[in-house]
């Protein structure tokens, strides 16, 4: 399903008269984060699920502060919304992979065994 900009436009002014995300905003938003998912640049990232769960976390709290007087490019926003969160999750994973590799390699984990009785 393709998320257009007027739709997604409206639904934010319907959201920020009643004061809280609609449903069909949080559709929009589930569809753009699955979208942008699909994309060649992240399909086969290993922890996309990831991804996809703190992009609607942060797109559940953005969507307040666009505002419609501003600027009328909805779908612009909540783009580079959906690609900053994938982007910092990303950044995120890899800095954990990299402190495991550095752990691993200085405690020389490979070799360790808790079965090894050479002590005794």
């Amino acid at each position: 399903m393709r998320v257009e900009n007027q739709e997604l436009l409206s639904e934010i002014e319907k959201s920020r008269e009643r004061n809280r995300m609609t449903d069909r905003l949080a559709t929009l938003c589930m569809q753009l984060v699955e979208n942008y998912s699909r994309s060649i640049a992240w399909r086969q990232f290993y922890a996309i699920d990831e991804c996809k769960s703190d992009a609607l976390m942060t797109m559940c709290t953005a969507w307040r502060v666009f505002d419609p007087t501003v600027g009328t490019n909805a779908f612009a926003y909540m783009s580079t919304v959906c690609l900053n969160a994938f982007k910092k999750r990303a950044s995120l994973e890899y800095r954990q992979s990299e402190l495991v590799s550095t752990l691993t390699d200085v405690a020389s984990i490979d070799s360790y065994s808790p079965f090894d009785n050479s002590d005794e």
